[in-house]
């Protein structure tokens, strides 16, 4: 009997194991469906050390931005640590990449180049995540390493980063051509494709209320009266709901997005980015439109 239970609690320890363990020979779609050690742990499995790996990337910024350069490697060597520990997590990406970046921007500072550039390499060698899939990695150590003559190394991380940035608007492509062409383009992922469209939508942005007001006082102007003091007024009203607008979705944004990126669902994430960038072009026109109230020709 004795035997039989041993036997028993044997297959039970291997079969239950992948559930609370991700080890390397266990694929991840096959383990830790209810732990801490899953693609996005529900909160009830946020351990302290798995909340330590959540934290980790924002210190060692604050570290390096404050040149505080030894908490900084110390902190990123804790950071690799832990990645090795979450390997199936959705920040295991972000780690093995922006911990690598960091390594290399210390080493370029202390005019270590060739070890910055291995770090460029192994940074490009992260396996992508929510983040990096959709909004890319920030390119500093490769721009700056580019600038330094090191075409070669910064072309392997380009073609690296592109197997896990999808939404890279084909910007790769035309650095990679540049670059093979003998230039040194600014590697830079808010630099977007500068065209006629690109500067009518920066100055539709700039002068969107005062569009909003003209558009009102075409629609209402047999029914508008004292029409200076309602475009003064309308159009002080729009630009300020305007940037309160950005001010306060900003903060809102923030949570949401952060969810949306750890879920992983890229669709989800563009649709609220679009809907939060429509809501701040949406309220002005609703502002305005109340300030028309008050400026109405009833009797017209």
């Amino acid at each position: 009997m004795r035997k039989v239970l041993m036997f028993l609690l044997i297959i039970g320890v291997s079969v239950t194991s992948p559930l609370f363990a991700c080890k390397d020979d266990v694929a991840c779609d096959k383990c830790a469906k209810v732990s801490e050690h899953s693609w996005n742990p529900n909160n009830a499995f946020v351990t302290d050390k798995l909340q330590r790996f959540y934290s980790l990337d924002d210190q060692i910024k604050d570290a390096y931005l404050n040149s505080d350069l030894n908490l900084a490697k110390t902190l990123i060597s804790e950071y690799l640590q832990l990645a090795d520990v979450y390997r199936c997590n959705w920040n295991y990406g972000n780690a093995v990449h922006d911990a690598n970046r960091y390594l290399g921007l210390i080493s370029l500072s202390e005019g270590k180049i060739d070890e910055a550039t291995s770090y460029l390499i192994s940074a490009g060698k992260s396996t992508g995540s929510p983040q990096l899939n959709s909004f890319g990695p920030e390119l500093d150590l490769a721009n700056n390493l580019l600038k330094r003559g090191k075409t070669k190394e910064v072309l392997i991380y380009l073609n690296d980063v592109e197997l896990f940035w999808e939404l890279n608007d084909g910007r790769i492509n035309k650095w990679i051509g540049e670059i093979e062409n003998g230039n040194k383009p600014e590697l830079n992922r808010f630099i977007f494709k500068q065209g006629f469209w690109s500067q009518v939508i920066i100055w539709v942005s700039a002068l969107w209320p005062i569009f909003i007001v003209a558009l009102f006082l075409l629609i209402l102007r047999n029914k508008v009266h004292k029409k200076i003091l309602f475009g003064t007024t309308s159009i002080a009203t729009g630009y300020a709901t305007m940037l309160i607008a950005n001010f306060a979705s900003q903060s809102i944004v923030t949570g949401v997005i952060k969810q949306l990126i750890q879920s992983g669902n890229d669709t989800l994430l563009i649709l609220s980015i679009y809907a939060f960038t429509g809501a701040v072009y949406i309220i002005p026109i609703i502002a305005v439109y109340a300030v028309t109230r008050f400026f109405i020709n009833k009797d017209v």
